[in-house]
């Protein structure tokens, strides 16, 4: 409840730190899951500041409004359970931020979606080569190294039981 009336505050008096109010939210937004009528009460308050948030956005520069906006992905993840409705979300993000440094990590995203497969790893190698030297390619490197790293591939892009090294080299 605390966390929510401070976040009301920042919403109300300095939207320029709204994303670092829902990036300090973090992992407490799991908070909002549950039936019970306090959760419910609280995921109604979050509700509201998400709308009241998203009307200061264009009192920001686009690329803090993107950053917030994309924050704000996250938190709208708390009411919906439909992974399509994320990926949805994040595409109509990359096109309106288009330019922004969260909207290229956004397409990562994206282009992470999904199992570990071949045509995967091409793609997200592509976007990492066409945008060298940014976070967003780093993201892009990360995500087939953690797939790589796990058990992901097995059964996919590799046989079961077969040599790691391969794999691992890569890694």
């Amino acid at each position: 409840d605390q966390m929510l009336a401070v976040m009301r505050r920042i919403v109300d008096m300095a939207p320029e730190r709204m994303a670092d109010a829902f990036v300090a939210a973090g992992d407490a937004l799991v908070r909002f899951r549950g039936d019970d009528e306090q959760t419910g009460r609280r995921r109604d308050t979050l509700r509201q500041l998400l709308t009241d948030a998203r009307k200061r956005l264009p009192e920001l520069s686009r690329e803090e409004a993107a950053r917030a906006e994309r924050l704000f992905i996250n938190a709208d993840d708390e009411f919906s359970r439909d992974r399509n409705s994320r990926v949805a979300a994040l595409r109509r993000f990359a096109e309106t931020y288009a330019g922004t440094e969260a909207a290229l990590l956004a397409r990562v995203e994206i282009l992470s979606d999904g199992s570990a497969t071949e045509a995967k790893f091409q793609g997200l190698e592509a976007f990492a080569r066409e945008h060298a030297g940014t976070p967003a390619a780093a993201r892009a490197i990360y995500e087939i190294g953690f797939d790589l790293h796990t058990i992901n591939t097995l059964g996919r892009i590799e046989p079961r039981g077969s040599d790691p090294i391969r794999r691992f080299e890569r890694v």
